[in-house]
């Protein structure tokens, strides 16, 4: 079966695909159907089944899926599962003894590398939403006090407040009904957008659109959002302070200055707490980019090669060194090696350490160690540095000779000198232990095998003729620009055999950034939403100094009469904004501190309680609500006495 998207690319979508024969791994196979639209494994293109009788009972990288039974539970298929287990434990003890079964969600388990991402800019969104309605409930007081007058008269007129209060819902529903609407039109320009920069392995992705779902959600956030926004405004303007109004009008109560504050300490509140997040992310981001590789990346190539798993180990292993042949012949190439598995992959192949003349009690029991195949040249063309001892040479291939990293140097030799000794894997219940040990003549660098891996893992390293692997990345050191070389070297395979899968040809540093696109999407759209939150604290502490200045005038007009130093006034307006600013940013602190183990998981190389980011974070803010205030702060140190006591 092939995927909707391929039926489209390779065939337009001609019904007459049905029944025509592809080749798959030098194999005739008859396309039976097309998926539907949207629907895919994996990132596969083509489904088929694949002979797997090279496969030993020991292996442990298949995975089993099933559909339950309608009406079934997930607790009743893990009994059954267990009773099967225990059958196969009982037929096959060689392999199976110990082994169990466990039964999970496939929806859980597709979805589970990026729930914890997911969730973090989903919190992020939700203060996002808290402070645009602090905004708003700000700016509608704001409106309320400077009609407090015609509202007072109001209510001296006989207006009661219920009705009063019905006049602030409409008018927030009305805005809210607004922005809504535009919140709308703007996301599905948003869809296109997220759909371009999000992580090719994000699950799902391409079925994101906007539906009545989507509408009806929309629509329910805007509700609440109106509600939340109108709750202090209403409680305003229901006060019953009317002879207070008639008096004061436009400068407002003693309330409103109070609330208003209120609302602006709860914006910075939110506003560290998005900091904070974003602070730690971009550390984060910063370490996964900077960190040590203990290779150069700079001027590689990368490209992968997949044969069937039936291919016999000698045919594999010949391909594998005519394809290197012919690539290093290719104009531009300086050398090129092999390597089952590329550093930062993500795939790693495990198991018990074994080493020669090692006392047990020298070696926990369940310390592993990964296996990785490589071309002699390998360590020299990634220039991994050598440690000890000599890199592995082409002559070793008829040898089982190895070389080990620091970190099994560091777990399995400590304070000795592991070349030539022997060492090896054990896969689990090999009933024939030290059959395949190799002897240590060097040791080199780490290099991560994973990209939140923070320290590296212990591993050996063999000559790939000593072992089989039908899946190879190949690694070439270019003279010149690695995407230059794509089509030459897609051509030099095929000249080679063109029966086999070749992936795309990429720089090693697309490869690598590639590793990352969850985070950098991430830390990006965090940076945006906090952005967007400061620019919301901002106008609020901009407004909250504002509304002070309009209320005050006559006051420190008075005390500019009287001889007040402008140097004063403006330190006492900024500290009545800065008061707030800063209770609302201590509690966001603590509140973000609280909630900082929750996305431990997405950090790397930065603690969640980090005490820098914290503090710098709480100095953006404070500085922030300086720079918001000291315009207001200043024209209220500026003002003509005379000129404001005539207008009163």
């Amino acid at each position: 079966m092939i995927t909707d998207k391929l039926w489209k690319e390779r065939f337009s979508a001609d019904r007459g695909a049905i029944g025509r024969h592809i080749r798959l791994n030098g194999e005739p196979c008859e396309i039976v159907g097309v998926l539907p639209p949207g629907a895919k494994l994996e990132d596969a293109d083509i489904i088929a089944p694949e002979p797997n009788q090279r496969l030993p009972r020991s292996a442990r990288f298949l995975t089993q899926v099933g559909r339950l039974k309608p009406g079934a539970l997930m607790e009743t298929a893990q009994r059954e599962a267990e009773t099967v287990a225990a059958r196969l434990r009982a037929e096959y003890p060689a392999t199976d003894a110990g082994l169990g079964v466990q039964i999970l969600s496939l929806r859980s388990e597709v979805a589970a590398t990026f729930s914890t991402p997911l969730l973090v800019l989903l919190g992020a969104v939700t203060l996002l939403l808290l402070m645009a309605c602090i905004n708003v409930a700000s700016l509608f007081l704001s409106r309320i006090a400077a009609r407090q007058h015609e509202l007072s008269i109001c209510r001296a007129l006989g207006a009661t407040r219920a009705g009063l209060v019905r006049l602030v819902l409409v008018e927030t529903a009305i805005v809210a009904a607004i922005g809504g609407m535009l919140g709308l039109l703007a996301s599905a320009w948003a869809i296109d957008l997220l759909r371009s920069i999000a992580p090719r392995q994000m699950p799902r992705i391409e079925e994101v659109h906007m539906d009545w779902h989507v509408v009806a959600f929309a629509a329910a956030c805007t509700l609440v959002a109106a509600t939340i926004s109108s709750l202090v405004p209403a409680l305003q303007v229901s006060g019953k302070d009317v002879n207070y109004g008639l008096k004061n009008g436009a400068r407002g109560t003693a309330d409103h200055r109070r609330s208003q504050s209120f609302l602006v300490a709860g914006q910075m509140g939110l506003s560290i707490m998005l900091l904070v997040s974003s602070g730690l992310l971009f550390r984060s981001l910063w370490n996964l980019q900077h960190r040590p590789l203990g290779f150069q990346p700079a001027g590689l190539a990368t490209f992968h090669l997949s044969l069937p798993w039936q291919t016999p180990d000698a045919q594999v292993n010949a391909l594998y060194g005519r394809v290197l042949d012919r690539v290093r012949a290719v104009p531009g190439v300086r050398e090129a090696a092999l390597v089952d598995r590329l550093p930062l992959g993500g795939d790693t192949q495990d198991g018990e350490v074994e080493v020669a003349g090692k006392d047990a009690n020298a070696i926990p029991a369940g310390s592993t160690i990964n296996k990785r195949s490589v071309s002699a040249n390998y360590h020299r063309l990634m220039r991994i540095p050598l440690i000890n001892g000599r890199y592995l040479e082409e002559a070793d291939a008829r040898y089982k000779r190895a070389v080990i990293n620091q970190a099994a140097a560091r777990a399995y030799f400590p304070g000795e000198n592991p070349v030539g000794h022997r060492v090896g894997v054990r896969w689990r219940n090999d009933s024939n232990p030290n059959k395949d040990l190799f002897e240590i003549v060097g040791v080199v660098a780490d290099t991560p095998s994973r990209v939140r891996e923070s320290r590296s893992e212990p591993a050996f390293y063999i000559p790939y003729q000593q072992s089989f692997w039908p899946l190879a990345a190949f690694v070439l050191r270019t003279a010149g620009p690695p995407a230059a070389m794509a089509g030459a070297v897609r051509r030099a395979v095929a000249e080679v055999d063109s029966t086999h899968a070749l992936d795309s040809v990429a720089g090693f540093d697309t490869w690598l950034a590639s590793r990352s696109e969850t985070e950098r999407l991430q830390a990006w759209l965090v940076e945006t939403f906090t952005l967007a939150a400061l620019l919301l604290a901002a106008v609020g502490v901009y407004g909250l100094a504002a509304r002070r200045l309009a209320g005050q005038q006559k006051e420190i007009a008075i005390r500019i009469a009287l001889g007040a130093q402008s140097g004063k006034i403006t330190r006492e307006m900024l500290l009545a904004v800065l008061r707030p600013a800063s209770a609302g940013a201590v509690a966001g602190i603590l509140i973000a501190a609280a909630l900082a183990r929750s996305f431990r998981s997405v950090l790397f190389g930065v603690q969640a309680f980090d005490a820098w980011t914290y503090a710098i974070a709480a100095l953006a803010l404070i500085l922030l609500a300086i720079a918001a205030a000291w315009r207001p702060a200043r024209r209220a140190a500026s003002l003509d006495p005379m000129r404001v006591l005539r207008a009163e």
